[in-house]
């Protein structure tokens, strides 16, 4: 997409499609208020097509445009999404400035091994044959052997603006042009690429059946480990104990599994009137396609509008009642109102693996820390104390114990969420509460008592999310 516009993260949550993903390169602005005036590059992409590049081309000025590397099942192939914007006394841009920058990177281009597809906004009349700027852009892509595939009008004035250009004949099998589109002054270009069609994802996942567990056989099975009785005094060998007699447990009652899965994502709100509209929407697009007759493409318009108010009513309806069933749950409606604004799968930056990932995740907030540190401790050493009065009166020398009473409310009281680094749900540790309360009392008060907390509880399980949707999440230092 080009002259994308998009400002706020909302509107790219709801113009992308669940198992979708969303690249986007804002314009840069030129006024000292930042603000910038329409604009920007889009890409919105299966999340089975792996992207494994995006590159700007930030050393051209007279148009904009981003070149990326797709690859579907092991086929990868390259594509430029391009926007010229129309020369002008106030962005003083010049035909001649971009005929220079646009042959340096067609000259690029040819010497790629890979197929190139080249789309985008030139705003030139290419229906126009004895235009001079088109006989020059179209000798320019015959001398570096690039094709313009597109022939029919791509814009409600009649003109042929949008273009789709290949190194490759052969790599277009079919395109099409909309013109009953009714969202933008531009219609949309449908091509269809001869690559590989991408497959639904699979992955393996790790499961428990934890709905399967017995809570009388897993309490039988507490009331026979003395060790939660009569518990270790000092603090490591309880925990030691708490969490391995836990994780036996949850290995027998629940064994770890493995298998794959394809990922398929539906959508909540999607109805059978959806489904039929959509099917009387598609055989009304093919009787006007095969006609061309205008009261075949009016059909076709009403019945798009009509299957368009359906999918907004539906997803307005189950929102609603969403919202509605749970406003009294301040949690759940800060997750409905995140999945409304953000989108639901993480953006991470591009990796060989996920260790190589974790791995560069923890240098960069292990020297962010180190470095938030040094700039602390420089300007403690330029602050004096010689105004504040201390006040040691007071002092915090023990803590008081905590009673099995004490422990049973505050565990009852908490969330019943859990993590990966639990050794058994949390659900199930209330309900088996009684026979825990000794271990997990004893466990509370020798770390009050020495000031130790084990190393296994100060680790955590971190999920890195973007600051805003919209930024670059191969930068680490502004994105995350």
């Amino acid at each position: 997409m080009q002259e994308a516009k998009i400002k706020q993260p909302a509107v790219i949550n709801e113009c992308t499609p669940n198992g979708f993903s969303f690249k986007h390169l804002p314009r840069k602005s030129k006024s000292p208020t930042g603000r910038t005036h329409g604009g920007g590059i889009a890409l919105i992409f299966r999340d089975s097509i792996k992207l494994l590049s995006w590159e700007p081309l930030i050393i051209v000025t007279s148009f904009e445009a981003v070149q990326v590397t797709l690859q579907t099942q092991g086929y990868a192939f390259r594509v430029v999404i391009l926007y010229r914007p129309p020369p002008s006394v106030k962005n003083k841009l010049t035909v001649t400035q971009f005929f220079k920058e646009f042959a340096s990177l067609l000259e690029s281009l040819a010497a790629c091994n890979s197929k190139v597809v080249l789309i985008g906004d030139f705003n030139f009349h290419i229906d126009k044959p004895d235009d001079m700027n088109v006989v020059k852009i179209l000798d320019l892509l015959a001398s570096c052997n690039f094709t313009q595939h597109v022939r029919h009008p791509t814009h409600q004035r009649g003109h042929i603006l949008d273009l789709v250009i290949t190194n490759d004949v052969s790599f277009i099998s079919s395109l099409i042009v909309d013109d009953a589109a009714i969202f933008s002054d531009h219609y949309p270009v449908i091509a269809e690429l001869s690559a590989p069609k991408p497959c639904r994802p699979r992955r393996e996942i790790t499961y428990r059946r934890i709905s399967a567990i017995s809570t009388g056989s897993l309490s039988h099975d507490l009331d026979s480990i003395t060790e939660f009785t009569d518990p270790p005094h000092d603090v490591h060998g309880a925990i030691h104990v708490y969490n391995t007699k836990l994780g036996q447990l949850l290995d027998k009652h629940a064994p770890s599994k493995r298998k794959v899965i394809t990922i398929r994502r539906d959508a909540n709100w999607f109805t059978p009137e959806i489904a039929i509209a959509k099917r009387k929407r598609r055989s009304a697009e093919k009787q006007w396609r095969k006609s061309k007759l205008e009261i075949h493409r009016q059909i076709y318009l009403e019945s798009c509008k009509h299957t368009n108010a359906l999918i907004r009513k539906a997803k307005s309806s189950y929102y609603q009642n969403l919202i509605e069933d749970n406003a009294n749950d301040h949690k759940s409606l800060f997750r409905i109102v995140s999945s409304l604004s953000t989108s639901s799968s993480a953006q991470l930056p591009s990796h060989t693996s996920e260790l190589e990932l974790s791995e560069r995740f923890c240098s960069y907030f292990t020297d962010k820390i180190t470095d938030i540190r040094a700039e602390l401790d420089s300007q403690v050493s330029t602050i004096t104390f010689d105004d504040v009065e201390a006040n040691t009166s007071a002092s915090l020398s023990s803590f008081q114990s905590m009673s099995p009473e004490d422990i049973h409310r505050i565990v009852r009281d908490a969330p019943s969420k859990s993590s990966f680094a639990d050794p058994f749900p949390t659900s199930f540790i209330k309900l088996c509460l009684d026979k825990l309360l000794l271990i997990i009392c004893q466990i509370v008060n020798n770390s009050l008592e020495t000031g130790v907390v084990p190393q296994c509880l100060k680790t955590a399980i971190i999920t890195p999310l973007l600051k805003k949707p919209t930024l670059d999440a191969e930068v680490l230092a502004r994105a995350f």
